[in-house]
């Protein structure tokens, strides 16, 4: 199985798989462990039981993982492959299916284009809040980048309309640097 990329089209759905085996294979070397210990010394004091127990630890920071990742899917592979096509040999940082994790929110986002110190993305999800996550990438971008403009497009057609205007934009430096301290903000 190939390994997606954070940022790659097709992420959130690998992820949710990737992560849900590793939760059922964590959780059976739990049952293991413990039965082997019961089922070999008739007890549970036993080292058996101990590794069962330091055993459920990263079962369950998986577990919270799948359970905040699960409810959101990929973006389009279409509209994935349009963008793509729109900005082929423009150096702009393309970057899709994100879960943005906050302290107070996590976000569904499936596209971010970064180009010219400028951050566009697309949330067509009717529970985003776009005010929130525009100031959230800016407290985050601001202290390391200047970043001249971030806006995020509900409607797909002005979104695609944006990204066609990128072509325009001349690169900054630190775009590639922008997008992957973006990727640091995500599941």
């Amino acid at each position: 199985m190939k390994m997606i990329q954070k940022g790659e089209k097709g992420y959130i759905n690998h992820r949710k798989l990737v992560l849900l085996l590793t939760v059922l294979v964590l959780m059976i070397s739990v049952a293991v462990f413990f039965f082997t210990g019961y089922i070999r010394y008739k007890s549970t004091k036993t080292i058996f039981t101990v590794l069962a127990v330091l055993m459920v630890l990263p079962a369950a920071k998986q577990f919270v993982m799948y359970a905040v990742i699960s409810s959101y899917k990929s973006a389009d592979f279409e509209m994935y492959d349009y963008i793509k096509s729109l900005v082929d040999n423009c150096d702009v940082q393309i970057i899709s299916d994100l879960v943005i994790t906050s302290p107070e929110k996590v976000t569904n986002i499936d596209f971010i284009c970064v180009k010219g110190a400028k951050i566009i993305g697309y949330a067509p999800h009717k529970k985003v809040d776009i005010d929130f996550i525009t100031n959230n990438l800016r407290n985050v971008i601001n202290p390391y980048y200047k970043i001249n403009q971030i806006k995020f497009y509900t409607e797909y057609d002005k979104f695609k309309n944006a990204v066609e205007n990128m072509k325009d934009v001349e690169s900054y430096k630190y775009d590639e640097d922008i997008a992957n301290l973006i990727l640091t903000q995500c599941v």
